[in-house]
């Protein structure tokens, strides 16, 4: 959106707009350049923040019956899943491989 139809001093300027080297914002006030905003910043004092947060181990299941019920959830799904898929597969490699054997036999 650049404001179109908008006085200049009531120009939209949206945050993904780039503004060149030297442009003119709607303040009237010309933008600094990249060297002159980074010169401007001073250093920062960088802080390590790895001695002040403890390691402390998360349980992600804090009831026993709770885990024992999702893992029994999580086996039966599983076993369901590959009861259906695997053998499809299974029967498709094996078709495959009787195939090439054949191809290999009668050249």
């Amino acid at each position: 959106m650049t404001g179109a139809g908008l006085p200049e001093s009531r120009r939209i300027i949206d945050l993904v707009d780039v503004l060149d080297e030297g442009a003119v914002v709607a303040s009237g006030h010309e933008a600094p350049s990249l060297h002159e905003r980074a010169s401007a910043v001073e250093p920062r004092k960088i802080h390590d923040l790895t001695d002040v947060v403890k390691d402390v181990p998360v349980r992600a299941v804090a009831d026993p019956a709770l885990r024992e019920m999702v893992l029994q959830n999580v086996s039966e799904i599983t076993e369901r899943l590959a009861r259906e898929m695997i053998p499809p597969i299974v029967e498709r490699v094996i078709r495959e491989e009787i195939e090439k054997l054949k191809a290999v036999d009668n050249p």
